[in-house]
């Protein structure tokens, strides 16, 4: 299917992407693009200030997969939004494995247990391979309260050290795996008793529901296994430091062509940068591009400021920002001992002057003005001004 790429320039077009609810909700992977120049902060402390309290209208349970961050973070993170309680799975502290023997043997029992107790609820893994990473979600799935289940998004901070720990194709057979995966499923001690226990039935009662299929849907198989699943996580949200995949450019390429919503965080233009005229001091240019079901490709632009009142993260779209810039642009006529200006009397008497070029096709008698200076051409005799 081939999509066409509309420009669109829409205000707050960043906070949108979060918002949306229903059919209008995005899914997949949510990849920021950033680099050392231009810092995503600003807009990781804005969507943590909607997502955190437990007040807001857009609360969400995150789960982070820490791949960069310390603890201590993560910590103080939920202490600047009242002690707000999420999931923290760490790869960080130990991605080594060097401690993992000793503390694995002697706390193994008891470690789920003290981690649902801290807040943030942080679980401690070492190995970084997609399967292990979808094991500890599953493990920590289990035994996690179900209000923690509701609307939950993933972060991974960030995918650039999954990257180069795993390789680019073990990255994103994992966010293929989370994006579809469903995580809400029964214990498995309680599998194995139900699957031992259906056995025999299923074996003995196979023939009889193929033959009854066959009848119905015209096909093999049983029915009530063809039950759609629904995703656990609405969402992933990665963030990708782009300037550590300089040399390879095909790891940002594969990560935008798998992801629903590409959010890229750029410098500004030398000629925002060094402009006299902006309403606000600028940090960075903000480049959405969602991709729509429908194969529509929508391209956002936005710059994002820090309201020194408040201290918040607000923004303007492009189309919003030129119409500031033109209406704070000085006039040079002003304060002049002269005028320069005209009046509209005077524009429309310079209207309706016609000019010479426009006088021809109008039927009027053409003024032919011959040069007394230039010398008589004789067709005939080319070279009879030339003195031989």
């Amino acid at each position: 299917m081939s999509s066409t790429i509309v420009t669109s320039i829409g205000s707050n077009s960043f906070t949108k992407v979060f918002s949306s609810s229903g059919s209008d909700a995005v899914g997949g992977l949510i990849l920021l693009e950033d680099s050392l120049e231009s810092s995503s902060q600003h807009l990781l402390n804005h969507l943590y200030s909607l997502w955190l309290p437990t007040i807001s209208k857009q609360h969400r349970n995150i789960w982070f997969l820490n791949f960069s961050s310390t603890i201590s973070e993560y910590k103080q993170l939920s202490k600047k939004y009242n002690n707000s309680n999420f999931i923290v799975i760490d790869y960080y502290s130990d991605s080594f494995g060097w401690n993992s023997n000793n503390e694995n043997n002697n706390n193994n029992n008891n470690n789920n247990t003290e981690n649902l107790q801290q807040v943030p609820m942080i679980f401690k893994s070492v190995k970084h391979d997609s399967t292990s990473i979808i094991k500890d979600i599953q493990n920590v799935y289990n035994c996690v309260p179900n209000k923690f289940k509701e609307n939950p998004i993933i972060l991974i901070n960030s995918i650039s050290t999954l990257v180069l720990k795993s390789g680019l194709s073990d990255t994103c057979n994992l966010i293929r795996s989370l994006t579809n995966y469903n995580f809400n499923k029964v214990k498995q001690d309680k599998e194995k008793q139900e699957k031992e226990q259906k056995e025999q039935q299923d074996k003995n009662n196979k023939k009889k529901i193929e033959k009854i299929n066959k009848i119905e849907t015209g096909i093999e198989g049983s029915v009530s296994n063809r039950i759609k699943m629904e995703k656990s996580f609405s969402c992933i949200f990665a963030i990708l430091h782009t300037d550590l995949h300089e040399y390879e450019q095909s790891v940002q390429k594969q990560l935008q062509y798998i992801s629903s919503v590409s959010i890229q965080v750029t410098p500004l233009s030398a000629k925002l940068k060094y402009s006299e005229s902006l309403p606000h001091p600028y940090e960075s240019t903000i480049t959405l591009i969602t991709k729509k079901r429908s194969g529509r490709v929508v391209r956002n632009v936005e710059y994002y400021y820090i309201n020194n009142v408040n201290g918040k993260v607000e923004f303007d779209s492009a189309e919003s920002l030129q119409t500031k810039q033109e209406e704070q642009e000085p006039d040079p006529t002003q304060n002049l001992s002269f005028n320069l200006k005209l009046t509209e009397d005077e524009k429309q008497a310079r209207d309706s002057v016609v000019l010479p070029y426009r006088h021809q096709g109008n039927n009027e008698q053409t003024l032919l003005i011959e040069d007394p200076d230039d010398e008589d051409f004789d067709d005939e005799d080319p070279d009879d001004d030339l003195d031989i």
